[in-house]
């Protein structure tokens, strides 16, 4: 078994592209709209969201981000634990729901509508461009799995000359449903993906199910947050040779199996 026997699946914010922006101004119009308008300078509430940005698992989430914004401008995410974020998305369930409408609706707005100004908000992660060639070729395929609308995505893509499967919010904004797709369409297990995100939530659950996970780095996540995948067994990719590392985890896992066969 090599690394050709292996499907590399990479959420999409905070792996190979950098949103916040985007997620920030959008958000903050619609939250505007409902609660009305946060009383501090933009520069200050781009701060906290980008700080706090690492706890967002959905679009839902960007309204509890913006919620702890309202009640405090200056409020440290980097103080605040993920069982009382998690609370907090819990009591504020409904609320997030209507928000989180009202997002897609504005992000698909102001990509039809005003596309050269939307694209402006992002910026993609250049080291992570430049090696996905190299991916590419020395793994069985390279899909992105997101909880992004999977249009935004493939418009973002085909603006960097890239052309990738994707696989968003419309087939779910749960990851193991979309590893169980794809273990579908390439008729292989759980074992024989590699999954790669930012977000310890989400690399939590997909391990979960069997699948070989890696933590990027770089995105959105905290130190403290690659500290806390280290100490769990989680592999950390730094920008340096990503195939290596990851053909690396594919050739740990197929030792794993072979000594188990």
């Amino acid at each position: 078994m090599s690394a050709k026997d292996f499907l590399v699946a990479s959420d999409f914010d905070g792996v190979m592209w950098d949103s916040v922006d985007e997620c920030f101004h959008v958000g903050k119009a619609v939250f505007g709209e409902m609660e009305g308008k946060i009383d501090a300078g933009e520069e200050v509430l781009m701060r906290g969201f980008r700080q706090g940005r690492f706890l967002a698992r959905t679009g839902d989430d960007f309204y509890i981000l913006l919620n702890f914004l309202r009640e405090d401008p200056h409020f440290d995410f980097g103080k605040l634990s993920y069982g009382d974020f998690v609370e907090a998305r819990a009591k504020l369930r409904p609320q997030a729901k209507v928000f989180v409408d009202g997002f897609y609706r504005e992000r698909k707005r102001m990509r039809d509508e005003e596309p050269e100004r939307w694209k402006t908000m992002h910026r993609f992660y250049p080291g992570v461009m430049e090696q996905l060639a190299g991916i590419q070729a020395k793994f069985l395929d390279f899909v992105i799995c997101t909880t992004k609308d999977e249009k935004s995505v493939s418009v973002l893509l085909e603006s960097a000359g890239l052309k990738i499967d994707v696989y968003g919010r419309e087939l779910s904004t749960h990851k193991p449903d979309q590893m169980a797709v794809l273990m579908k369409k390439y008729g292989i297990p759980h074992q024989r993906i590699i999954f790669i995100d930012d977000m310890m939530e989400n690399l939590i659950t997909v391990r979960g199910e069997g699948v070989n996970v890696a933590m990027a780095s770089w995105g959105y996540n905290t130190p403290g947050e690659v500290e806390r995948a280290r100490g769990m067994g989680i592999p950390i990719l730094g920008m340096q040779d990503i195939a290596g590392q990851l053909e690396s985890i594919a050739l740990a896992q197929a030792g794993t199996a072979g000594a188990g066969g």
